[in-house]
């Protein structure tokens, strides 16, 4: 254990004391299912006023490394506890938690409503990383309270069984937003846990040449060219689309799924028009990116994703990409 603090606060309409604060891997290798246990005391010693627990909001720790985490205790008020005792227990992980993760073009919009920040998370190694373990979480600080933490939203299809899902491939940036939590603070820090595609498995690559978006009404439309140059059909295919201001920073998101009769087989393109419905007018229309990704996987790694055309001309008919998730 590094640090804690506790706040009163609400769940689900019953007073609750929340602790937050950060643990620290001690140990000489990677540690993971890290489990905290709390018993906390009042007057007496001997008799615990609540017992509650959680566990690591970070899958894993590597030696020296620190996390977060957060505690909900069934209790009314923080003034009643006068110890914490906390019990902290792990298993060794069999590697190291991936880490080649960068975050990049933060911004903070307070006039937003609510206040926002925004950023990306860019995969700087050579791991295709399974996207719906992928997490962005921050806490924020006022002086040494951890006063809140939270969760980013971010344009991932979660819910999928198995260890390849929507995939972050390397070189690839993830867009994500955060609301600022209604508290006062002085700093936040941000932590990223992301887990890796089984070796030797990888997603069918995919390309999108196109145009600038145009507005109609209040959705952006963005036609172009859809091509698989992989190895195997790509029956579920969504589309990433990210809008940034004339700045370049972050305004929103969006994650389509593609609608289409036909598996887009290998080598094979299709014309694509992309609907982004009620996207934000603070958003340039020249700067939004349409990123494919692919469900299927493949045993080649691909050469680079998004991928370069295929030489063949196999066109197909125009796909529809409407659904917004």
């Amino acid at each position: 254990m590094v640090t804690f603090s506790a706040s009163s606060g609400e769940l689900a309409g019953r007073p609750y004391v929340f602790v937050r604060g950060l643990l620290e891997n001690r140990g000489p290798g990677p540690a993971t299912r890290i489990q905290i246990a709390l018993q906390t005391f009042g007057q007496d010693p001997d008799r615990p006023l609540a017992v509650s627990g959680s566990i690591s909001w970070l899958d894993s720790l590597d030696s020296g490394e620190r996390g977060p985490f957060s505690i909900a205790i069934n209790h009314c008020c923080p003034e009643d506890l006068l110890d914490y005792r906390f019990s902290v227990a792990a298993e060794p992980a069999a590697e190291r938690p991936y880490r080649a993760l960068a975050f990049e073009n933060l911004a903070r919009f307070d006039a937003a409503r609510p206040p926002e920040i925004t950023g990306e998370l860019r995969n700087l190694g050579d791991a295709y990383l399974n996207a719906p373990s992928v997490d962005v979480y921050a806490g924020f600080w006022a002086g040494d309270a951890m006063v809140a933490l939270t969760t980013a939203r971010m344009p991932i299809l979660y819910g999928l069984e198995g260890p390849t899902g929507q995939s972050l491939a390397p070189g690839i940036a993830y867009p994500w937003q955060l609301r600022l939590p209604d508290v006062a603070f002085d700093r936040y820090e941000l932590w990223a846990n992301a887990t890796a595609y089984p070796n030797g498995v990888y997603p069918v690559p995919l390309g999108f040449d196109g145009g600038p978006a145009r507005r109609e009404g209040q959705d952006l439309l963005l036609g172009g060219m859809l091509w698989n140059c992989g190895m195997e059909s790509a029956g579920d295919v969504l589309l990433l689309l990210v809008g940034r201001d004339a700045e370049g920073r972050i305004r929103d998101f969006t994650l389509l799924e593609l609608l289409t009769d036909e598996p887009l087989a290998p080598g094979s393109r299709g014309r694509l028009e992309a609907r982004w419905p009620n996207s934000p007018a603070t958003i340039d229309e020249g700067r939004v990116d349409l990123i494919p990704l692919a469900l299927d996987t493949q045993l080649r790694r691909p050469a680079a994703l998004p991928c370069a055309p295929p030489r063949g001309r196999v066109y197909l008919p125009w796909l529809d990409a409407s659904t917004a998730r």
